[in-house]
Formats: C-alpha cells, structure tokens, sequence
C-alpha cells in the first residue's frame, strides 16, 4: 500500500491550493513564504515569492494564481504569483483582518477585521464591491458557496451566518445555530446542496440548506475539528483535528470510512487535488499527501 509521502518539514501552512488543469501545488506559510511543488509528489519545492513577516493570514485562489495576504498592522494586499507583483494594497485600515478567502472563480475575495466588517473585493484591483458589519462575536472563518453567490461567516458566538451576494447589497443573512460548543470549520459541500458545521467539541454537523431538515451529527473526533474538505466530485469529506488525527467519510450515508494519524499535532489544513489525493499540513510543520483508498494517512 502506497506510504504518504512527507513533502516538506517547515514552518506551518496557512493555505494550499492545487491547480485542477496542472496538477501544480502552491502552499503559503506562517511567514509569508509561498512555494510551489512540482506536479509529482516531491520532497523538495521552489520558493516563489515573500511577503510580509508573520502575516496575520493568508489564502490562496482555488487555482493557485493569485495570494492574498494580511499585514500585521492592519490592510490586506493582493499578489499576482505568476507575474510575481502586487496588484493591490489595501490602505486606511487600522484594523487586524483575521480572515481571507477567495471566490471560487477568484475574480473577487473576502476579508473580515477583528472590527467585524465585512469587505468583497474585485481581483486583481482590489475595487470595493460590497461592505457590511456582521455574525455577533469575533469571525473565526469564512467559505464560499461553489458558486460564489453565498457566503457563510462563522463567528465564536456560536453561529453561521449564510450571505446571498447575487444582489447589490446582501439582505438579512440566514442564521444557522452551531450547538453549544465552539465552531471552528466550515465548509459546503461541491454542489453546494450542504453546509458543514465542524466545532471544537469534535462533533461535525451536516446542514441541508435546500430543505428545512434537523442537521446531521457526526460524532466525529474525540477532539476538536480544525479543518474539513471535500472531494472534487462530493464522495468524500475529511476532517482533521486537534490530536493530528484524519478520519474520511461517506456524503451519501455519512459514515466513517477511514481514521488515521498523519501528524503529531493539529491538522490545520485539508486539500484534495483532482486525482482524489488528499494534502494535509499540520502545525507539527509537516506538509504530507497520500491516496487515502491505499489506507494511509494523508
């Protein structure tokens, strides 16, 4: 059975993207490194560009192209990885932004302050295309619906908030209750049919957003969930946590398939590439991918 291959021991990644038309994997670290892996599994990779010292996040466009990245002191800047230039800085923003992340078609991102203001943005100009305050309690995450035209902001008040972004300003956003623990993850499922609720009391909760049905619990770590992904075609949804631990599971009857180790210490971020393989980096700085079908961690 094939053995995941450890790609790289380095400081700990904050956003992986792979693109689906080159197989080619771009990573960006705590440091504001970002490299790029060749398109076969190797244990060594290319440093393209460097940003700011110890960002205060970073995320990658699903294709690989484009970086955003936030400046401790406050501001978010937008790079062009293939022509290795910024395309925007943002200016006049005092406050931290605590979280990043681009529409899937990358022609737009979103950030959110610690201030609790929402702000879209066009790529590569940065122009403003919708600004709001919103969720009630500091924003832990955000992710986008497949087609870009929802958003759901996840707060430390114990909610999921679901934005509509196909008018000129979003409406009353639906409110999606997240249990008595704290949430942590979030994520919608290819065909944006399902939104995944993961929180720190290792439960994953399965949100049916196209009926009015009672969310799906999955009892899924005996520690909390930090990371959760799905597969291209919407088979397969991983779960990482606190104690390095990935389990996989089954979207058409929500079972467990799989748990395996992979790390030593929290899996901070999953990624499956186009080939059904699942990319993993924990904040133990390995960086490590792997079929899971052989049965091994990812």
């Amino acid at each position: 059975r094939a053995q995941p291959i450890l790609l790289r021991r380095h400081p700990t990644t904050c956003s992986a993207a792979i693109s689906a038309d080159t197989g080619r994997l771009r990573t960006v670290d705590i440091q504001g490194r970002v490299w790029q892996w060749p398109a076969a599994p190797a244990t060594e990779a290319d440093l393209i560009a460097e940003t700011f010292s110890e960002p205060s996040c970073a995320a990658l466009s699903q294709d690989g192209r484009w970086l955003a990245v936030a400046k401790p002191a406050g501001g978010v800047a937008v790079m062009n990885l293939d022509a290795g230039e910024f395309t925007y800085r943002e200016t006049g923003i005092a406050a931290r932004t605590v979280t990043l992340q681009f529409a899937p078609d990358s022609a737009s991102f979103a950030s959110v302050t610690v201030d609790g203001r929402l702000r879209v943005r066009q790529v590569p100009g940065g122009d403003l295309i919708q600004e709001l305050a919103v969720a009630r309690g500091p924003v832990q995450t955000l992710a986008y619906s497949p087609r870009g035209d929802r958003l759901a902001v996840g707060s430390l008040g114990r909610e999921v908030s679901l934005y509509d972004l196909t008018g000129d300003a979003p409406g009353k956003p639906r409110v999606l209750d997240v249990g008595e623990s704290r949430l942590t993850a979030v994520a919608f499922s290819p065909g944006g049919r399902q939104l995944v609720i993961a929180a720190a009391d290792g439960t994953a909760r399965v949100h049916e957003l196209t009926a009015d049905h009672e969310p799906i619990r999955l009892g899924a770590h005996p520690f909390a969930i930090w990371s959760v992904a799905f597969d291209h075609e919407g088979r397969r949804m991983a779960t990482g946590s606190w104690d390095g631990t990935i389990k996989l599971w089954d979207c058409e009857t929500w079972t467990e398939l799989q748990s395996v180790k992979g790390h030593e210490e929290s899996v901070a971020r999953l990624a499956f590439d186009g080939q059904a393989g699942l990319i993993s980096a924990g904040l133990d700085g390995r960086l490590l991918i792997a079929a899971p079908e052989a049965g091994q961690p990812a």
